[in-house]
């Protein structure tokens, strides 16, 4: 079975995507969950200015088509990430994980918040990431897929 090799950007053959992408699940997959989820760290971790969710600069729309503000998070644990509902490779391995700390958190009696900022406004709207929850069983009430305007998710 032929070996699917990564490209680098100047065309010069690296590693395995496989490979790569274990290394890089089992690398960063927990410790960068785990920063999303303490408070304040966020902003910190990624270079933002914003101290809070709240303070990112953009409305938001949740998956049924209606304005959600950051705002209505604010004193709950929240864990953010990204994706697109058209990823058939990273994004549903990190939403697994996502789930898995899901669990863990149940098993604690902790809420959490889990916010999905779609980044290809072109594609995620709020039908593709109903399908996406449904499909992923990712129906809870406390997971948040939102749709920003291309300018708040470039």
């Amino acid at each position: 079975m032929p070996v699917n090799h990564s490209r680098s950007r100047d065309g010069s053959r690296t590693v395995p995507c496989g490979r790569r992408l274990r290394r890089s699940h089992t690398l960063l997959g927990a410790p960068a969950l785990l920063l999303l989820t303490l408070p304040g760290a966020w902003p910190a971790a990624t270079g933002a200015t914003a101290t809070r969710l709240s303070e990112l600069p953009t409305a938001w729309v949740d998956d049924g088509g209606q304005p959600f503000d950051l705002r209505t998070l604010e004193g709950h644990a929240v864990v953010l990430t990204m994706a697109y509902a058209t990823c058939h490779r990273v994004c549903p391995m990190t939403l697994r994980r996502l789930q898995q700390v899901q669990s863990e958190y149940d098993r604690r009696g902790t809420r959490a918040e889990f916010v999905v900022i779609g980044y290809d406004p072109d594609n995620d709207d709020a039908a593709a990431w109903r399908q996406y929850r449904r499909s992923r069983h990712l129906t809870r009430s406390n997971w948040h897929f939102l749709i920003g305007a291309r300018e708040a998710v470039e």
